[in-house]
């Protein structure tokens, strides 16, 4: 499946990856991954690595990886990703 690609991808990617902010994105991403496979334990997990790695810092991946350990994202919500993505890059 391609959400189970992506998530490798981003495994990968994060090994190589050593900013917090860069972390706490791939890891609020693997969790969006998750919740498209229906696995909310996965999901969430990473959702809050994605919180942990950013401990100090309101960002909205913070604020979006709150929303989602309580809202799973679902595959309604991938038509808003375009706009996630402008955001978050804003905040980097």
């Amino acid at each position: 499946h391609s959400y189970q690609k992506a998530i490798y991808y981003l495994q990968e990617a994060s090994k190589k990856i050593n900013t917090p902010y860069k972390k706490a994105l791939i890891f609020f991403l693997m969790g969006r991954g998750y919740d498209l496979l229906n696995n909310r334990i996965e999901a969430i997990k990473y959702y809050k690595n994605a919180l942990n790695s950013l401990p100090s810092q309101e960002t909205i991946i913070r604020k979006k990886a709150y929303k989602h350990i309580k809202k799973p994202y679902t595959p309604k919500d991938i038509s808003k990703l375009g706009i996630d993505f402008m955001l978050v890059d804003i905040y980097e």
